[in-house]
């Protein structure tokens, strides 16, 4: 099911319900984090790895998407992040990986022309 896209003021709104509906790997937080928290504490980190891309409480105000770090590979119940997160979170919350954290607008001057990259634009999870 491709996502779900509005618009509304200028911008492009894409539901969030497509990209963890055929999730790859779920989870949800076995302890409570802090905000600029660069570690999540886990129920399982199986399916989890390096450079993946994590989606943190959907559908809520504190949703976020994150990305796991590039060379600390999750271990016990912890995944390490990238970058430190910019809510705080509770535990239970779920944890999803999600394929993708961007969208490309293109353009091609006919249907089978070639394409040219407009904008790419980074998904923002509120």
């Amino acid at each position: 099911m491709p996502p779900i896209t509005q618009h509304r003021n200028r911008q492009i709104i894409i539901d969030q319900n497509p990209l963890v509906a055929n999730n790859l790997e779920e989870t949800f937080l076995s302890a409570d984090i802090a905000a600029a928290s660069g570690t999540l504490t886990v129920a399982n980190i199986n399916g989890f790895a390096i450079d993946q891309i994590l989606i943190i409480n959907p559908f809520t105000e504190r949703s976020e998407i994150v990305k796991t770090h590039a060379s600390s590979v999750p271990s016990g119940t912890t995944i390490t992040l990238a970058a430190n997160t910019v809510f705080a979170h509770n535990a239970g919350d779920k944890v999803y990986r999600i394929e993708f954290d961007q969208v490309e607008i293109s353009h091609a001057a006919t249907l089978t022309g070639s394409k040219s990259t407009l904008a790419t634009s980074a998904l923002q999870a509120d």
